[in-house]
């Protein structure tokens, strides 16, 4: 995830990171402060494969707050 300024500018941010299942917390990646990108290799559990999950950030930089919703599916091995 890369948080930049309109110019493209790293930017020093929080970053909240969370799974969600039918609109629901179920996994909680963390909290980071970052400067322009986070960057983590996640191993999901065999368990979540094959269903609908939202990977959710909340991102607040410059005195603003973004939440951000991403749909992923798990493939199972």
């Amino acid at each position: 995830m890369r948080v930049r300024d309109a110019s493209g500018r790293p930017l020093r941010a929080r970053v909240h990171l969370q799974v969600l299942f039918n609109g629901a917390p179920v996994g909680e990646i963390g909290v980071h402060t970052v400067v322009g990108v986070w960057k983590e290799t996640i191993n999901w559990p065999p368990e979540s494969a094959g269903h609908p999950l939202v990977f959710h950030a909340e991102v607040t930089a410059a005195g603003s707050t973004v939440k951000l919703d991403y749909p992923l599916t798990v493939q199972a091995r």
